[in-house]
């Protein structure tokens, strides 16, 4: 009876963490043969009081502009590393809802997150 899962999402912020985080998904993934997806999500939620100050300071398209940086970045030491990456998702909301969500609709069978 086989139990390695099939697909495995990499859910990544950037840290450090993350990163080692990474190499056990990208190592876990060559094992088994099973494909990796990474996922990035963020919220934009500035504080109501500070609401106008917030979006003066930093917009939604701008994280966004981050959490895609965080994505390549990622996908490319997997890539160094000897790895492959099926599919790379930038996710707008809530970060636990959007891995949940994720994860559900390309039938993983492991997420792996760095804490």
């Amino acid at each position: 009876m086989n139990h390695l899962p099939k697909r495995i999402l990499l859910a990544t912020d950037g840290s450090e963490c993350a990163e080692t985080a990474g190499r056990v998904a990208m190592d876990l993934a060559n094992r088994s043969g099973a494909e990796l997806d990474i996922v990035h999500a963020f919220e934009f939620i500035p504080p109501r009081e500070f609401a106008g100050v917030a979006l003066r300071l930093r917009s939604p398209s701008e994280f966004a502009e981050q959490g895609q940086r965080v994505l390549e970045e990622q996908v490319g030491r997997i890539e160094e590393m000897g790895g492959e990456v099926i599919d790379a998702r930038l996710c707008m909301g809530s970060p636990v809802d959007q891995i949940l969500c994720r994860a559900e609709e390309t039938d993983t069978g492991l997420v792996v997150v760095g804490r």
